[in-house]
């Protein structure tokens, strides 16, 4: 183009001198109908170089957009077959749609919503992944949080990581209780916890009960954590697992029967994707979906088809293709990928849900059941989320803690009449909770100690609503206490409280729901 420039000044000098033009703007400049000539020229020139330039500028702008959106696309790809636990993202790619990538949501249901210029809707059953709050810093970005309480970061060009906050001011989705004491999982991978610590279950080095929740020391990294009566069990981000409390049966999975009041890691155990713990046992879910078991085995509960107790880690025989698992004091149920549901262990109450009462020492497939969206347990009863949002139970029901309206234990899988609309079920030794999409929570069974939160000690056969207690986001029970996190990432607890194990700063037991003190 400079070149054209310059050739066509040196033409107008010449036919200056040749016309002897008047209109002079000095005596050696150009005349100004040459310099309008000139200028003239060099727009159009402009004109019709700029749409190839902007071309160029366009097409390496896509090029970009399409290089992080397909890092975004990868690495979510990547997770998922790692994890199965992260729905593949759709992002688009159009330069129009630069502005509209993929952002998730949840609807009122509790369901993943992954919304972006072509509207594409997923709706994810298992496990969800929620909304945390907006990132300060650009507020089209999210912060969320995947099933194993991870926080990531999340906006139009992003590569998907573990970009955690850096903050331990509030807690994730990620409560557990124990028999008498509980803990939380912190936004920055470590552990507070509060109650009895007889056997070392805090894992803070001591044997000291704790009245209000106290960190876990040297503990960094957690990705999920899961409590029983007196042990304690985490799963670090590298898939590894550290235990700690009360050993006698070798529930720690350290080869010995000696108590452990700091974490511990469990040798020769990796790749664990989710762990659940029963009165002196423990289940490992590995990513290959095969289970481990270890610890106490007198009801055939870790599955290998005797009742010998195992200090370590051990294969449950002839099972594979796991999704997810959950255990009661005594006995275990797994869904499996093509959603089987299989069952072993303590059976004494029909809590297997198999239609006898007679204990299994190795996986038993639980006939007649469709369309299941989750499994929760208590320490005797077994209960079955389904797809429509209502609830089946089955195993022990002396306080009427199935929720059927009767004190008769059931070793069939039967409907809780009236409870609809159900997010996720929770249960204890004696009582059952349910959290619904709306928010607020109902329960059901012994209240002796409060563990209703209905402001009364009057047990119920039915599902009866807790006073007060609205926007939770998540809640779980153990044996007489039951502690639910709000969306505004406040503590709420109530129940048995002769250990502390509500975290109010008393040992005074509550009917009602309390605030646990020094978490946020």
């Amino acid at each position: 183009m400079l070149r054209n420039i310059l050739r066509i000044v040196k033409y107008l000098k010449q036919r200056r001198n040749t016309n002897n033009m008047k209109f002079k703007l000095n005596k050696k400049g150009f005349t100004l109908i040459e310099l309008i000539v000139v200028m003239a020229i060099i727009g159009i020139l402009i004109l019709l170089g700029t749409p190839k330039f902007m071309g160029h500028t366009e097409k390496a702008k896509l090029t970009e957009i399409k290089s992080n959106t397909t890092q975004l696309e990868n690495a979510s790809e990547r997770y998922y077959m790692e994890h199965q636990d992260w729905p593949k993202l759709t992002i688009p790619y159009t330069a129009d749609e630069v502005t509209s990538f993929a952002q998730e949501v949840t609807d009122k249901a509790g369901n993943l919503v992954i919304l972006d210029a072509t509207s594409e809707y997923y709706d994810v059953d298992y496990p969800k992944i929620q909304p945390y709050v907006q990132n300060p810093r650009n507020n089209t970005n999210y912060i969320i949080k995947n099933s194993g309480g991870e926080v990531y970061y999340l906006n139009e060009l992003t590569t998907l990581g573990k970009n955690r906050l850096n903050t331990s001011s509030l807690v994730t989705t990620l409560l557990t209780a124990g028999g008498y004491h509980s803990l939380a999982l912190m936004n920055d991978g470590t552990i507070k916890a509060w109650g009895d610590n007889s056997y070392g279950q805090l894992g803070d080095g001591t044997t000291l009960n704790r009245i209000t929740p106290t960190t876990v020391p040297g503990l960094t990294d957690v990705k999920s954590i899961t409590a029983a009566y007196e042990h304690t069990v985490a799963i670090m981000n590298d898939g590894t697992v550290k235990t700690w409390g009360r050993n006698n049966y070798g529930q720690l999975g350290d080869g010995t029967t000696i108590n452990k009041s700091v974490p511990t890691t469990v040798s020769g155990l990796t790749d664990v994707k989710s762990v659940e713990v029963g009165a002196y046992y423990t289940v490992a879910l590995l990513n290959d979906g095969t289970v481990k078991t270890w610890g106490m085995n007198n009801h055939g509960q870790l599955g290998d088809n005797t009742t010998t107790t195992r200090l370590t880690p051990i294969t449950v025989t002839g099972l594979t293709n796991v999704k997810s698992i959950i255990s009661g004091d005594y006995h275990v149920l797994a869904i499996l990928n093509d959603a089987t549901i299989k069952a072993w262990g303590r059976n004494d109450d029909g809590q297997l849900g198999i239609g006898t009462t007679s204990d299994k020492y190795t996986p038993t497939i639980i006939t007649g059941l469709t369309n299941v969206k989750s499994i929760s347990t208590g320490s005797y009863q077994t209960f079955v989320l389904m797809n429509d949002g209502t609830v089946k139970s089955c195993g022990r029901n002396y306080y009427g803690e199935l929720g059927d309206g009767t004190t008769v234990k059931k070793s069939i899988l039967t409907i809780i009449s009236g409870l609809t609309n159900v997010q996720s079920i929770t249960a204890g030794t004696y009582h059952s909770v349910a959290l619904l999409n709306d928010g607020t929570v109902k329960a059901w069974g012994s209240n002796y100690d409060g563990e209703l939160g209905d402001g009364t000690t009057v047990d119920s056969s039915t599902p009866i609503t807790v006073p007060g207690l609205i926007n939770v986001k998540s809640i779980i029970a153990d044996s007489y206490h039951t502690v639910a996190l709000l969306n505004n990432g406040t503590v709420k607890a109530w129940g048995y409280n002769y250990y502390g194990e509500l975290g109010d700063g008393t040992t005074i037991s509550r009917n009602t729901p309390t605030t646990v003190t020094n978490l946020n």
